[in-house]
């Protein structure tokens, strides 16, 4: 059986989460939500304070070894879908051709892949941006990163946080189109 991997954002394992999870569960594959706190809904009642208690808590750093560790423990294919920070660590990891059993990784918002320019993925990826990044010039970005063979990119319609109903950047039509996309994409 495949395996699907939901690599949550800063806010963790939500509500919100879990809905995104059944919406994009297809017959015969396995769905597993990670996310930095260990399955535990933290509760945050803004962006902002989702941020402060990921930075103090947690990091990059541990939830990229988090996310490894889990990717390690499983042998069969697996496909990740993740979102902000969570994409950030998939981007990461993707340089490391240990895990050739990584069918795809889908990454939306990535924000903090600008730190990391030399990551060459050793599976297919694919960076989903929002229309705007205040960090970086999500063009610039998508142009540099569409050099590298295994990647493809695209630039989404909306502001960072698009898929997360908790986020301020929520965009009801995007989370359908890419749940669609994705459900026919797996599929076929």
């Amino acid at each position: 059986m495949s395996q699907i991997f939901i690599i949550s954002d800063i806010f963790g394992r939500t509500p919100a989460l879990e809905q995104l999870a059944q919406d994009l569960a297809p017959p015969g594959f396995a769905v597993e939500l990670l996310d930095p706190y260990k399955g535990v809904d933290q509760g945050f009642s803004s962006q902002e304070q989702a941020y402060d208690a990921f930075m103090a808590g947690i990091g990059l750093d541990d939830y990229q070894k988090f996310i490894k560790k889990k990717l390690n423990s499983y042998n069969g294919t697996i496909f990740l879908i993740a979102f902000s920070v969570g994409a950030s660590a998939v981007f990461r990891l993707s340089g490391n051709p240990a895990f050739n059993h990584v069918r795809k990784a889908i990454c939306f918002y990535p924000s903090q892949i600008r730190h990391f320019p030399d990551i060459d993925p050793c599976f297919d990826l694919e960076l989903i941006f929002p229309n705007c990044e205040p960090g970086f010039d999500v063009d610039k970005m998508m142009a540099m990163q569409k050099r590298k063979e295994t990647v493809s990119c695209q630039k989404a319609p909306g502001s960072h946080g698009f898929m997360n109903k908790l986020s301020p950047g929520f965009h009801e039509r995007l989370y359908e189109q890419f749940c669609d996309a994705f459900i026919k994409g797996i599929n076929s």
